[in-house]
């Protein structure tokens, strides 16, 4: 039943958030953002036009309350010895904020950025490095969500 749960929330995430690319697997949802079109260079500040975005993905977030968010903001492998120190965690608190902001509890989500290369492509050419500077957010049942399904309580 917990299949169900975060194929119904894939499902809504996919159809309202559709500048990211979003994947199911096994019992949690993964979903990729393009971080140069979320921020721009240099910048902690979401974009405005991605600012929708985010805030349809926290209203949904929210509604789905049994589940434990890991935000990670990569940088990419041309420019990842940062002239900017500190710009991938200030990005993922930036998500995070805008996730508090609409309600989703901060016991929910943990996040970390990555300023050293943790390559998802490897070469060295820009669009490889645009595969690299990503966002992503992976979604997972909690305890709670867990147990609920184990007692047979949990309702779609």
């Amino acid at each position: 039943i917990i299949d169900l749960y975060m194929d119904k929330q894939a499902e809504e995430i996919r159809n309202k958030v559709t500048e990211a690319r979003v994947e199911r697997f096994s019992k949690g949802i993964r979903i990729i953002f393009d971080t140069e079109v979320l921020f721009s260079t240099d910048s902690a500040t979401i974009n405005p036009e991605s600012s929708s975005q985010i805030e349809q993905l926290a209203l949904i977030l929210a509604k789905y309350a049994d589940t434990d968010i890991f935000i990670e903001v990569h940088a990419d492998t041309i420019t990842a010895e940062p002239s900017n120190p500190g710009l991938s965690e200030r990005r993922a608190d930036s998500i995070a904020s805008i996730l508090w902001l609409y309600r989703v509890s901060q016991r929910r989500f943990s996040s970390v950025g990555y300023h050293e290369p943790r390559p998802n492509a490897t070469s060295e050419t820009e669009t490889w490095s645009l595969l690299n500077n990503r966002t992503v957010m992976l979604i997972h049942a909690n305890n709670e969500l867990k147990r609920l399904a184990k007692a047979g309580e949990l309702r779609l």
